[in-house]
C-alpha cells in the first residue's frame, strides 16, 4: 500500500470515530432540544386555553353588568308603584353584583397565572435559542480540534514520508516547466540560410588549408 494511502486510511478512520462521537453529542442534544421544543409547544396551548377562559369570565362580567344596570333601573320604576317588587328587583340586582365581584376575582386570578405563563415561555423561548446557538458552536469547534488532533496524531515517519513525496513531485514538475521553457520552436528557412553558411565558412577555411598547403609545398 502506497504512503498517501496508507495515510488517508488511518486519517478518514479516526475521523470516522471523530464523527462518530459528535454524532452521539448531536443525538444527545437534539433529543433535548425536541423535548424543549415540546414543552414549549404544550405551554403555548395552555397559555391560549388561559387567555380563553379569561376572555369568557370577562364577556360574563359584561353581561351581568348590563343585567345589574337593567334590575337597577326596574327597581326605580317599581320603587312608587310597587315597592316589593322593586326590592326584589334590587335583590336580583345583588346577586348579579355578587357574581361580578367572583368573577372579578376569577379573572384576575387567570390573568396572573397567563401572565406568568407568558413570562415562562419567553424564557424558555430564549433559553432553547442559547441551547441551539450554543450546539452549533461547540459542535463547530469539536470538529475543528479533533480534526486536528487527528493530524497531530499520524505516525512522524509517514509525515516525513509524505513530506518527501511531495517535494519529488515539486521537482519533478519544476524540472517540466523548465523543459517547457527551454524549448524552442525551430524556423526551418531560418536552418537552411545557417546550415549554408556554415558550409560555406567550412569550405572557405578548406580553401585557405589547401592554399597554405601548396604555399608550403613551393618553398
Amino acid at each position: 500500500m502506497s504512503i498517501i494511502k496508507r495515510i488517508s486510511t488511518t486519517l478518514f478512520s479516526k475521523l470516522d470515530h471523530v464523527v462518530g462521537e459528535i454524532e452521539n453529542h448531536d443525538a444527545l442534544i437534539q433529543a433535548t432540544i425536541k423535548e424543549q421544543r415540546k414543552k414549549i409547544a404544550a405551554a403555548k396551548v395552555q397559555h391560549a386555553r388561559l387567555q380563553g377562559a379569561q376572555q369568557r369570565i370577562q364577556d360574563q362580567i359584561s353581561q351581568l353588568e348590563a343585567e345589574e344596570a337593567q334590575w337597577a333601573g326596574r327597581a326605580i320604576k317599581e320603587a312608587e308603584r310597587d315597592p316589593s317588587k322593586a326590592m326584589a328587583c334590587m335583590q336580583r340586582r345583588q346577586q348579579a353584583k355578587d357574581q361580578i365581584r367572583q368573577l372579578n376575582q376569577s379573572r384576575d386570578e387567570y390573568q396572573k397565572a397567563a401572565e406568568k405563563m407568558a413570562q415562562d415561555i419567553s424564557r424558555s423561548d430564549s433559553d432553547l435559542r442559547s441551547m441551539k446557538q450554543k450546539h452549533e458552536l461547540l459542535r463547530s469547534r469539536q470538529t475543528s480540534a479533533d480534526v486536528l488532533t487527528v493530524i497531530s496524531d499520524m505516525d512522524h515517519s509517514h509525515a516525513d514520508e509524505l513530506e518527501s513525496s511531495f517535494d519529488r513531485w515539486e521537482i519533478k514538475i519544476s524540472q517540466a516547466e523548465i523543459m517547457a521553457d527551454s524549448y524552442e520552436p525551430v524556423d526551418s528557412l531560418e536552418q537552411a540560410y545557417v546550415d549554408e553558411e556554415n558550409q560555406q565558412a567550412l569550405r572557405m577555411e578548406l580553401e585557405e588549408l589547401i592554399a597554405k598547403e601548396n604555399g608550403n609545398d613551393n618553398t
